[in-house]
């Protein structure tokens, strides 16, 4: 059975028990979020990662896509910065840094982050990957990151995409409240876009690979496909992946969310 059968609903699961965002901050680790359906129609045509990209698939290479005219790497630096603050300050728990940050605070679960930051170690190599929305100064993001767990070596890849829009003030912020017709529109589209399907698809061979080549890892997805998350250790213990560094807990109902809210 190959690699991505066997892992298709483990990699769904680690998508939302690590995922940061609000409600349209989905996190689209390999098989999740709602665009895999189409992902999958569009990989059906076109199942391969083109030949200049292959290196990207490869964990002892940093990754480093550089986009499509349509879908433009770390175009804005206001955006890269906004998006490294809220990583930051999600794995600190830091809500009133989190409150500058997004338009509706209300809408992160303070206790899902504590539960997090037991086992998120740091999060690097973040690169935002920006299409224009149809207001000025609105953006669909979406955000490649290297996710370092306690007690795992390798980091995992990661995707996550985001809606951020300008505050009255002209700061940029991570937006969490609710859309009109034209921004859903809008955000679905670019879901749907053959550009993100293959950033995904590049992703989710990266992913795919890391699970390969590093044992706690895919022990850490066993755990997960096992029905069980993290629970929140206290100070971790990095050298323990089945253990105490990520001692495993029964999932209950609300544990494993593709958002905090």
């Amino acid at each position: 059975m190959r690699l991505r059968h066997r892992y298709s609903k483990n990699i769904l699961r680690i998508a939302a028990a690590l995922s940061f965002a609000g409600m349209f901050a989905l996190t689209i680790l390999p098989g999740s979020l709602n665009i895999a359906n189409t992902a999958n129609k569009t990989e059906q045509k076109d199942n391969n990662v083109k030949d200049e990209d292959k290196e990207l698939v490869d964990p002892e290479v940093s990754f480093a896509y550089e986009g499509t005219e349509y879908l433009q790497c770390n175009r804005y630096d206001e955006i890269n910065e906004l998006v490294t603050e809220y990583y930051k300050a999600t794995i600190d728990v830091n809500m009133e840094k989190i409150a500058e940050l997004v338009s509706d605070v209300s809408q992160i679960d303070q206790e899902k982050l504590i539960t997090q930051a037991s086992y998120m170690e740091n999060i690097d190599n973040i690169i935002c990957y920006t299409i224009d929305g149809p207001v000025e100064g609105t953006f669909r993001v979406y955000v490649y990151y290297d996710m370092k767990l306690y007690g795992i070596t390798t980091p995992a890849p990661a995707l996550s995409a985001l809606y951020i829009t300008m505050a009255s003030d002209g700061r940029y912020i991570i937006y969490l409240s609710g859309l009109d017709s034209d921004a859903q529109n809008f955000i679905t589209s670019t879901d749907m876009s053959e550009d993100v399907v293959y950033l995904k698809k590049i992703v989710n061979d990266r992913f795919e690979r890391v699970v390969e080549t590093d044992e706690q890892l895919k022990a850490f997805c066993d755990m997960i496909d096992g029905g069980t998350v993290p629970k929140e250790t206290g100070e971790p213990n990095a050298s323990d992946v089945s253990g105490q560094a990520l001692e495993a807990a029964p999932a209950s109902d609300g544990a494993l969310t593709t958002d905090i809210r």
